[in-house]
């Protein structure tokens, strides 16, 4: 906007600055005879803003502090004077308008000789971000973080903390406009902030997004939105064992999840209890995500791994395809070999095995093409291995049948369902042990069951013959490229150029 006083002219600009915050740019196009009395007038406006950010309040609902390195400039722009003014952090929010009320302050202070009187509280507002302005700081507030019990709701949980029902009840009211307060859920966190009563109620979701409930200049509760702010914390950590690998990675401050995916992502190449020795070594790149309360979200990865047993080095790297399936692959871009579990619904009761039988409903001798479990109808039928849906629906005397494709030729069946995982269909990618369906007792069935086939390049093989049946698959092409590019990110140092060997003595990759 443009401001015109006597002789000047003021352009005033707001726009999100470097800092992930809210900036202010003056620029004065007095004449150049004039720079030395706008130059003073800039600084007094400085300091008044920079007065205003020192005392950003601070609840974790939807505002945040401000930064301490509020910034003033004044180069020469061409024989004028300019000024970058304050910025401050702010949250992602739904909507708003451009803080009027702060505008006015600061082109007020801009253009006549003394700071304006800041106001109570002001809600600074830009098209995509929200900060709350206190510059009161002889008003005390407090912050009370609390997690929602069994029989808690919003207004019981606010008059606890001597909110009164009249208040607590219009601040709900709000809230209620932008989350449904039934769904409010023992463990959610509920944060309240008291300055001279309520100033506001902020609920996090499952997702630790917040919805907050915020009094604003005229003593009015406001409703905002705020995306959950998650911050990703990597670490490396090398270790020797010692003992077991579990309480050695214990003792290196590995969290337990990351060393329950580390076991898994070597288990076709190591046996954990006997093959490590103490003096072998061991290395661990994890990430974690934490919320803005420091909370651990829990859904930590192992992003690479290594072992180093005696001359041998075996290494292992996350990697997401393009389809959504996950899993740990060598340097070359070879999966983790993979037995198939020929025991879909952990089930060790066999009632009917493979091969030649006396068909209990045909009443005939015929050929029994799989394995058949007993199952109370419900039981959750996990996916034997990595693969794709290729078949799900009825199939005659199968009844409800779901199949999967696996890699090098084979495939896996479960048949007589009571019902699918609602969530799969045709061409949906799952990863072994995923619910894919329930069992039940549909088609040619006597009883609940489940009868399971493992068929190998179209020709149905007995699931408990002699030895497992593993499957692993080689990252190709563009797929091939993307993952080489990723493991270079996670190791650097680390030799995955495409196409390359390593040799023996360095890695061995099976």
């Amino acid at each position: 906007m443009i401001i015109k006083n006597n002789e000047k002219e003021y352009t005033i600009s707001f726009f999100p600055s470097d800092k992930d915050g809210l900036g202010l740019a003056y620029e004065n196009h007095t004449l150049p005879d004039a720079p030395k009395k706008a130059f003073i007038k800039i600084l007094i406006a400085a300091g008044f803003l920079g007065v205003i950010s020192a005392f950003v309040f601070t609840p974790p609902a939807d505002e945040y502090s401000a930064s301490a390195d509020a910034a003033l400039a004044a180069p020469e722009v061409n024989g004028y004077s300019s000024l970058a003014g304050v910025t401050t952090p702010a949250p992602e929010v739904k909507s708003g308008a451009l803080m009027p009320s702060f505008a006015s302050k600061a082109l007020t202070a801009l253009t006549s000789s003394k700071p304006a009187e800041p106001e109570k509280e002001t809600y600074i507002t830009t098209e995509s971000r929200t900060v709350t302005l206190s510059p009161d700081a002889t008003t005390a507030s407090k912050e009370i973080i609390l997690k929602v019990n069994p029989g808690d709701n919003i207004v019981t949980m606010m008059k606890r903390q001597g909110i009164s029902n009249a208040e607590a009840n219009r601040a709900a009211t709000v809230l209620g406009k932008i989350y449904d307060l039934k769904k409010v859920r023992p463990g959610q966190t509920v944060t309240i902030v008291k300055n001279e009563g309520l100033f506001s109620v902020t609920l996090r979701d499952k997702d630790y997004n917040k919805f907050s409930a915020v009094r604003d200049e005229t003593g009015e509760f406001i409703a905002l939105t705020a995306e959950a702010q998650i911050e990703i914390r990597k670490s490396t950590i090398n270790g020797i064992v010692t003992s077991s690998f579990s309480q050695s990675a214990e003792n290196q401050g590995i969290p337990k999840s990351i060393t329950a995916q580390f076991i898994r992502a070597f288990n076709d190449v190591i046996n954990f209890k006997t093959d490590l020795r103490p003096g072998d070594s061991f290395e661990a790149v994890f990430e974690e995500r934490f919320n803005d309360l420091g909370e651990n979200l829990g859904n930590s990865r192992l992003l690479y791994g290594s072992l180093k047993i005696r001359n041998q080095v075996y290494n292992r790297y996350y990697f997401k395809s393009t389809n959504g399936v996950w899993g740990y692959y060598d340097e070359q871009g070879n999966s983790q070999k993979q037995a198939i579990n020929v025991w879909p619904v952990g089930a060790r009761k066999i009632t009917s095995r493979f091969g030649t039988r006396r068909h209990p409903i045909l009443m005939y001798t015929m050929h029994h093409s799989g394995v058949d479990y007993a199952a109370p109808i419900g039981t959750p039928v996990a996916a034997a291995a990595d693969g794709k849906i290729v078949y799900i629906g009825t199939k005659g005397g199968y009844g409800k049948y779901v199949q999967i494709k696996h890699e090098q030729g084979y495939a896996t069946a479960y048949a007589h369902l009571n019902s699918y995982n609602k969530n799969l269909k045709v061409g949906s990618f799952v990863k072994q042990g995923d619910i894919v369906a329930y069992s039940g007792n549909t088609g040619r069935s006597t009883g609940p069951h489940l009868h399971f086939e493992v068929i190998k390049n179209g020709q149905k093989i007995d699931p408990l013959g002699a030895g497992k049946f593993y499957v692993y698959s080689k990252l190709k092409g563009p797929t091939l490229t993307k993952f080489m590019a990723e493991c270079a990110k996670v190791k650097p140092n680390i030799n995955v150029a495409k196409n390359e060997q390593v040799s023996e003595e360095q890695t061995k990759t099976r």
